[in-house]
């Protein structure tokens, strides 16, 4: 249910959400065919990479009985698009990031927890024994939930009870028992989250109720994680804080309540019995306000009328709600009873109503054989109710220890859910039972009178009950065209159905006997007072309505109210027949004189029209005309024109051809002359170049006499001698250049000699201290690697130490079993002795002789005087006897009975050790895997500083080789002679 709450002058002030009967079973396995709650399959398939790894949530397949697929499988795009959706919705509420994240754990938590599957097996005792079936999946949830997985498994699978002095005794659960323990757990902490965001939201959009909490909350809850329910003492939830107005009067709301339709499935239990009843209730409300809404409305327009049957369904609520004799009071009864059975609810049902009841019926089969089973006939048909789980889902039931390890979760908000137990959400301390107590409920009243989730529904819908009834109210039914959802589709049994399952059949009889129809007066003069004989105009309308319906209906069958026309069934109909009469008549009339008016305009128009088409005829007539005579004159011109052009075309081609002829003579002539001119001008050009030819020839002979001669030999000598002394005055120049280079050199090879010399200085002192910082580096490695193998030392023998504790732990619980063994055979031999005691009890019984025995003597005084003597000695001695066997039998009992205590004590203790063992074997053997851990990172950071410093002994073994090269090269420079000639520089002197 959302209120929005209003201030007098009409703004909203603030908002609250109530919440009735969550479906928590559907949380662990939903009904054949359903899905599971949205959320659910949005978290598994949408969460990130990340945030999954974190959380260890697998994916929406992994979870196949808790999320299975129904119509099919999401995809992965649409599964994130949905889960970030409801992330921003919650932000834009006002959760904060630590608070999504808490949210995300617990459904981490409640998908952990589904996958959790149980197997059983015999202990020592020969009891069965669960344990999980799986691991990993037990680990899982042991860390979705922040406790130890031995504790969680603990608190599933056996269950402690506190004897009245004061013992505990433990008892070991089945399968089936920790299975069902798991599914409370799981339906606890999505149920109790459920609420919390519904308190959180109303803390967030409740104004009025979180200004007046605000001092309280900020003295006593400062610092107490997000979405923890209130302490003991402490105010109401913010969404049971109604707002005031000014007067202090509750502040006017507008409250939209959505509840579930009628139900009835194939199978049926308590949630259906529960939706149903609010069905039934809503229904009866909703007959009392369409009854009350059609007497106000006759009281109010002063007709007479009389009381309206309808079908009244306070029997039904009565089967299902009566204080004593009730469904619920029955099955709250039956919750109680450490032996209470569905059967025995079922036959104390069928026992509380007589024998001809229509209304409760019990199949036969099932209630000759005593099973949970039974059918009522509510206002929309007959349901059938299977009670197998109804003492489950209606008491609830969740282990004290199962509350108490999840207090002690390392995760805050989870255990701030389960550190008290605070009421439904949107509901009062009052309605939920809830005193603050942590785990008692029912006002302090104790486990006997706790407050069962029927209880609790009643109350809440007792509450809302009072607030229809105090309010004004409208109903909406919604209603389902066709089951496929499908556009344009309407299936009419379906609708029908669903319309009587809503009620609407009823309601709809109920407002159709004595007056279904009735207008307003001037509704009424607009519909049917044309039909009426023209009178006197009235004073008002219903005065005019008056003299319209007495016109009308003769015979009566109507009343007129102080606003409106009431009439009776059958005579709308028949005024709507005459009005119909009465207007067809009228329309064939208008239609009359529409159609002559219409004859007439086109005539008129018609003969508008033959004129403008004359008109347009002649006028297309002269047009034609004119066009052909134009045409005709620019045929002729085209003629004319076309002559003239065709004779200066000829002309102009006679004087092409004739140019052309002329060009052809004139280009010959021009090429014969050009080819004479071409000819002369070679012949000429010939002779000239054989001439000069002849002369270059002759001088060329001419010298060649002269070289041939002495004096030629002479001149070419001293040419040669000068060239000679010309490259050794260049050589002289050049070996003078070279020795000033080489000079130059000398001193520069001075100052690079100085400058090798400060450098190898500097490079020894830089080497020295990088050998010392190696060797110190070197030092501290191998003291780390001597303190790695002491560790590795301490360890081994801590190892040993735990080695030798574990030996010892089992030694004493192979003692702790030998004396369990040896108890149990002395109560076995208790047991015998105390049999053989019984047996000798009945033995001299039987060795007593009776008293009318005849004696054997003849005498009679004397034979009665041992006689009387042998009875009465062995009556002494069976007095003693059986004083002694008594004694033994007492004592036999006594040792039996301490026997018993410790054999209870030694299973006490055998299980404690037990679980302590294990404790300390789990301890262990964390312990040894985070020793070979950190023994293989020893081992790799040693293997890592025996590298470096093979790596940092090559470098210096090379650094040490360059300095030596370096040292070679110097004495080789420093030995060379500086006055030595240059290779390549010798001075040829053959030739001086």
């Amino acid at each position: 249910q959302v209120r929005g709450h209003h201030r007098r002058e009409g703004g909203q002030a603030s908002a609250s959400i109530s919440s009735y009967l969550l479906e928590r079973s559907r949380v662990v396995r939903p009904p054949a065919g359903e899905a599971n709650y949205h959320v659910l399959y949005s978290f598994a398939g949408g969460l990130d990479d990340a945030r999954r790894a974190e959380l260890d949530v697998l994916s929406e397949e992994g979870y196949a009985d808790a999320l299975p697929a129904g119509a099919g499988r999401a995809g992965r795009a649409e599964r994130v698009q949905a889960w970030h959706t409801t992330v921003s919705a919650l932000q834009m509420v006002g959760f904060g990031h630590d608070e999504i994240r808490a949210l995300e754990a617990m459904l981490a938590a409640v998908l952990a927890l589904t996958n959790l599957s149980f197997s059983e097996a015999d202990d020592s005792s020969g009891i069965k024994a669960a344990a999980p079936t799986d691991a990993a999946a037990a680990f899982r949830a042991a860390r979705s939930v922040a406790v130890p997985q031995m504790e969680l498994v603990d608190a599933l699978c056996t269950r402690r009870t506190i004897l009245a002095s004061g013992e505990v005794y433990v008892k070991t659960l089945d399968a089936t028992q920790a299975a069902d323990a798991t599914a409370a757990l799981a339906k606890a902490i999505y149920g109790r989250a459920f609420d919390a965001i519904v308190r959180r939201i109303n803390s967030l959009v409740d104004a009025a109720a979180a200004n007046q909490a605000a001092a309280a909350a900020a003295r006593k809850h400062k610092g107490r994680p997000p979405m923890q329910p209130p302490n003991a003492g402490s105010e109401a939830p913010p969404a049971a804080v109604p707002p005031t107005g000014e007067g202090g009067e509750e502040a006017p709301f507008i409250g939209i309540l959505d509840i579930f339709g009628f139900e009835a499935f194939e199978t049926n239990s308590f949630e259906q019995l529960c939706i149903n009843f609010a069905n039934e209730m809503l229904q009866a409300q909703f007959n009392a306000d369409t009854f009350r809404f059609q007497q106000a409305e006759y009281e109010a327009e002063g007709v007479p009328w009389q009381h309206i049957e309808f079908d009244d369904n306070s029997a039904i609520i009565e089967l299902l709600a009566a204080k004593r004799v009730g469904a619920f009071s029955l099955l709250d009864e039956e919750c109680r009873l450490q032996t209470g059975t569905a059967s025995a609810f079922v036959e104390k049902l069928a026992r509380s109503r007589p024998l001809d009841d229509t209304l409760l019926s019990v199949p036969p089969l099932k209630r000759a054989a005593g099973g949970p089973a039974f059918c009522i006939r509510h206002y929309a048909g007959q349901v059938r109710y299977d009670t197998a789980l109804f003492i489950v889902k209606n008491s609830d039931p969740l282990h004290p220890e199962l509350s108490e390890l999840m207090i002690r979760s390392a995760c805050p908000p989870l255990a701030a859910l389960f550190k008290e137990e605070p009421p439904p959400a949107g509901s009062t301390p009052d309605q939920a039972g809830y005193t603050g107590g942590g785990a008692r409920r029912g006002g302090g009243r104790g486990s006997l009178y706790a407050t069962t989730v029927g209880t609790r529904f009643k109350e809440q819908l007792g509450a809302l009950m009072k607030t229809i009834q105090a309010t004004h109210v409208h109903y909406v039914r919604c209603v389902k065209p066709n089951p496929s959802s499908m556009p344009d589709s309407f299936d009419p049994p379906l609708v029908t159905d669903q319309l009587r399952c809503a009620g609407m059949l009823e309601a709809i009889r109920i407002a159709r006997a004595a007056y279904p129809n009735r207008l307003p007066c001037p509704a009424f003069l607009q519909l049917f007072g044309a039909m009426a004989p023209r009178a006197a105009p009235a004073a008002d309308a219903r005065a005019a309505a008056a003299a319209a319906a007495d016109a009308l209906l003769p015979d009566g069958g109507y009343v007129v109210g102080y606003t409106k026309v009431f009439l009776r069934p059958g005579v709308m109909p028949k005024l709507e027949a005459r009005r119909a009469a009465r207007r067809a008549a009228a329309a064939a009339a208008l239609q009359c004189a529409s159609r002559g008016l219409s004859a007439r305009v086109l005539l008129s128009r018609s003969r508008r029209a033959a004129q403008r088409l004359q008109a347009a005829a002649r006028r297309w007539s002269a047009v034609r005309t004119a066009r052909s005579r134009l045409a005709a004159v620019l045929f002729l011109s085209r003629c004319s024109r076309g002559r003239l052009c065709r004779r200066a075309h000829a002309a102009r081609r006679r004087a092409r051809a004739a140019v052309a002829v002329q060009t052809v003579r004139r280009g010959a002539a021009a090429r014969a002359k050009y080819s004479t001119l071409r000819a002369a001008a070679v012949t000429v050009q010939a002779s000239v170049r054989r001439k000069s030819a002849a002369r270059r020839v002759a001088a060329a002979m001419a010298r060649e006499k002269v070289k041939r001669s002495y004096e030629g030999q002479l001149a070419e000598a001293r040419e040669r001698l000068a060239a000679e002394a010309s490259e050794k005055a260049q050589v002289e120049a050049e070996r003078i250049r070279l020795e000033q280079q080489l000079r130059e050199r000398e001193g520069a090879t001075g100052t690079l000699m100085q400058q090798l010399m400060q450098q190898q200085a500097e490079h020894a002192k830089e080497v020295s201290g990088l050998l010392d910082v190696q060797e110190a580096e070197l030092h501290s490695l191998r003291a780390q690697l001597s303190t790695t193998q002491a560790r590795l030392a301490a360890e081994a023998e801590w190892s040993a130490t735990e080695a030798r504790k574990v030996e010892h732990l089992t030694l004493q619980l192979n003692i702790e079993r030998a004396a369990y063994v040896k108890v149990q055979r002395l109560l076995d031999a208790e047991r015998a002795a105390h049999a053989a005691a019984k047996a000798r009890i009945k033995a001299t019984h039987s060795s007593l002789p009776p008293s009318d025995a005849p004696s054997p003597r003849g005498d009679p005084a004397t034979a009665r005087d041992a006689l009387a003597r042998e009875s009465a000695a062995a009556a002494r001695e069976s007095a003693d006897v059986l004083l002694g066997v008594r004694a033994e039998l007492a004592a036999a009992q006594a040792r039996e009975a301490q026997a018993k205590n410790r054999l209870a004590h030694a299973t006490a203790e055998r299980q404690r050790e037990k679980a302590k063992l294990e404790r300390a074997l789990d301890e262990f053997r964390m312990r040894s895997s985070a020793w070979e851990t950190e023994k293989t990172e020893h081992r790799r950071l040693s293997q890592h500083l025996q590298a470096e410093v093979l790596k940092r002994d090559q470098w210096l073994d090379k650094a040490k080789t360059i300095i030596a090269e370096y040292q070679k090269r110097a004495m080789v420079m420093m030995t060379s002679s500086p006055v030595s000639t240059p290779v390549g520089l010798a001075v040829p002197q053959d030739k001086y």
